[in-house]
């Protein structure tokens, strides 16, 4: 109610001050009024008119005669940036529709404070038109279209006085830009930093080639001392082996000569001569074919024996000997013929290639082989005998 009554009689005041300062009611007075706008009360009348309308305001605002649109060079700011710019963007953030316009700053200013005031500028936005400078009114206008030609000639005025305007602003916030120190600052921290990156990786990269390299050499010198053991585990066996088989060959040959030196004491078992050269031959049969276990039964044998028993014992191992002897000489023959019979059918069905073996020469091929038996000396001579044989008859 208060506020009411308040507003009431406000603007009966304002009535009655109209009322009282009218050119009419002054004219009437005798007072001398001004022409056209010369008069104050046409004046007040217009300015009211413009305060009340807020585009009008907001285009009477916009045109400030003591506003300072200088731009500071980059060559001003080099040695004092914060006292040169700092004022400038101050001045410039009345033409703001953004509220909260971000300060410059000073040097302790982050990263984060530095963005954001030149992300804010370099998109500002800014509500100064220049509609208060239109150099045609169209209410001045004869008809539609004129007013419409002038309206045309108004935007385009305003337009390229906004583009001067934004173009303003944007060369402040580049020179601005490019002299700030902290920039300067932020750059060389960003390039330390990325260097102290690359550095890392690259020292990361070559400790993980080192560890691979020596993981690597780890292997192979375990590769290389496994194969050494593993080599020196053979070359140990072998000899063992090398050990054991010339123990083994020294046994058996004081087994054969104590073989030897029996049948030799006892004359052989014969006082013929003849019978002796043959027993002699066959005691070296024995030599050749026996094992060490079987002329180490044999001679303990002869050793806890007579004479008559050592013969007995040495014939038993003969006639053991010649069998194992004749069945060998058997099993060659009948492998020999089967050989002759798949030679003698691969030449009839072949129709050429192997000859057949005349009589004369399967003949030589057997005294070949009684001549040098196996289990003699010359078995190896033998077998060279019968290789060149079937060689030279194939």
């Amino acid at each position: 109610m208060a506020s009411s009554l308040w507003y009431f009689r406000e603007n009966q005041e304002d009535k009655s001050m109209v009322l009282k300062h009218h050119p009419d009611k002054r004219k009437a007075a005798g007072e001398q009024i001004g022409e056209g706008d010369n008069d104050y009360f046409t004046c007040i009348t217009k300015a009211y008119e413009i305060l009340c309308d807020p585009v009008k305001r907001r285009a009477f605002n916009s045109i400030d005669p003591t506003f300072d649109n200088s731009v500071p060079s980059k060559s001003e700011a080099k040695e004092n940036f914060f006292e040169v710019f700092s004022p400038v963007f101050e001045r410039n953030a009345r033409w703001s529709n953004k509220k909260n316009v971000p300060k410059l700053g000073d040097m302790n200013s982050s990263f984060e404070e530095v963005d954001a005031f030149y992300s804010f500028w370099y998109n500002f936005d800014s509500w100064r038109e220049f509609s208060y400078l239109d150099e045609e009114e169209k209410e001045k206008a004869e008809c539609r279209d004129e007013r419409r030609w002038i309206e045309k000639q108004n935007r385009a005025a305003r337009a390229l006085r906004k583009k001067e305007e934004m173009n303003r602003i944007r060369t402040l916030v580049d020179n601005a830009y490019s002299c700030d120190p902290r920039i300067k600052k932020f750059k060389e921290e960003e390039k330390a930093k990325k260097e102290a990156e690359k550095k890392a990786k690259v020292e990361a990269k070559r400790k993980e080639q080192e560890a691979k390299e020596k993981q690597r050499q780890a292997e192979l010198e375990a590769a290389r001392l496994a194969k050494e053991k593993e080599e020196e585990e053979v070359r140990q066996q072998a000899l063992v082996a090398k050990k054991e088989k010339e123990i083994q060959k020294k046994a058996i040959k004081k087994e054969r000569q104590k073989l030897r030196t029996t049948c030799k004491n006892w004359n052989y078992f014969s006082d013929n001569e003849a019978d002796c050269v043959k027993m002699m031959e066959e005691v070296e049969k024995l030599c050749d074919r026996l094992e060490l276990a079987s002329l180490q039964c044999l001679n303990e044998a002869l050793t806890s024996t007579t004479r008559e028993g050592g013969k007995a014992a040495v014939v038993k191992q003969i006639e053991e000997i010649n069998e194992q002897i004749r069945r060998e000489k058997e099993e060659a023959e009948a492998r020999m013929r089967q050989a002759t019979k798949s030679s003698e059918k691969s030449t009839t069905g072949g129709g050429g290639g192997s000859k057949n073996w005349p009589e004369d020469d399967l003949q030589l091929l057997i005294k070949a082989v009684n001549l040098f038996p196996a289990g003699t000396n010359s078995r190896y001579f033998s077998g060279l005998v019968l290789k060149a044989l079937l060689t030279i008859f194939n």
